[in-house]
């Protein structure tokens, strides 16, 4: 039952993790995205 819980909550902070990383990658995504659309016009 323990090392179940621990497992659970291992997996939530991996997946924290990985939503301040996507965040991240998204914000720079938009960003080369703004500055594509800039340069289109």
């Amino acid at each position: 039952m323990l090392g179940r819980k621990n497992r659970e909550a291992e997996m939530r902070v991996c997946i924290v993790g990985a939503g301040d990383g996507g965040g991240m990658a998204a914000s720079q995504i938009r960003r080369l995205d703004g500055e594509g659309k800039e340069e289109g016009q």
